[in-house]
């Protein structure tokens, strides 16, 4: 069996006493030395003594900041609160003491200001609120900067991805203030009348819009479609010797009970 030769860091030599170095040293390897050295001399019988040499290697900024994971991947809420913790940032540095202290700082991606990071705790939060519409993801650059001396500084970096998840904080707009249309009175049922058109600004279920009559549709002469906005006669015949106009307010909303509507004169 093969047994593994000790690591020869130092030399001695053995008429003088001096102890060279005979390998570069890390600290982040080995931050000790304990060395048995032995003094004999030629006699006969030779006698000797044994002493113990400490060495203890001192840092030297030589260890780079390390992110771990470099990559993060994050969704928020846009409804969340200012200073709300998105992310601790995790970073060490094998150095020790000065040069093992780290700053943080985000250096890209937040063009608008919305996150922070903490120069010594390394937690990104929000600095004001988020806008899902406005700006839907973010990607931020994060530094840490060590301590060392002027000039030695070593730097890590890591990205953070953050994408902002949509809440139903927007309503249903109508593209026009009013609608007109005028008709015969001889149109059959279910004839389209005029298109209504409201868009929201939401994605997904939150964006979708519905339609109903709310007003003025007293004698069930029209109807919507629910989902389009077409505006269409109803069961019940017109009459313009009855009634010669018709004023509708129309509502477009998200949800029955929900607060994002809003309605149009026709």
């Amino acid at each position: 069996m093969q047994v593994a030769m000790p690591r020869m860091d130092f030399l001695i030599n053995s008429s003088s006493g001096v102890v060279v170095t005979a390998a570069e040293l890390d600290r982040e390897r080995v931050a000790e030395y304990q060395l048995r050295v032995v003094a004999s001399d030629s006699g006969t019988p030779t006698k000797s003594s044994t002493s113990t040499l400490t060495i203890r290697v001192l840092d030297v900024n030589d260890e780079t900041p390390t992110f771990f994971p470099a990559v993060y991947n994050i969704s928020v809420s846009e409804d969340v609160p200012r200073e709300f913790r998105v992310v601790w940032l995790n970073c060490t540095d094998n150095d020790v003491g000065l040069n093992a202290e780290l700053s943080y700082f985000i250096t890209g991606g937040n063009v608008d200001g919305k996150f922070s990071v903490g120069y010594r705790d390394a937690i990104v939060r929000t600095v004001v609120s988020l806008d899902r519409e406005t700006t839907a993801a973010y990607t931020l650059v994060l530094e840490a900067i060590d301590n060392g001396p002027v000039g030695k500084r070593r730097t890590g970096t890591a990205t953070v991805f953050v994408t902002i998840l949509d809440v139903n904080d927007n309503r249903p707009i109508f593209l026009q203030s009013s609608y007109e249309a005028s008709v015969p009175e001889d149109i059959p049922e279910g004839h389209s009348i005029v298109q209504l058109k409201a868009t929201d600004a939401d994605e997904g279920e939150f964006g979708r819009v519905w339609y109903r009559i709310l007003q003025g549709n007293h004698g069930n002469n029209f109807r919507i479609h629910i989902s389009n906005g077409l505006l269409m006669r109803g069961p019940r015949p017109l009459d313009r010797e009855r009634n010669s106009s018709h004023v509708l307010i129309v509502e477009a909303y998200n949800h029955d009970l929900g607060p994002m509507r809003s309605s149009v004169r026709v």
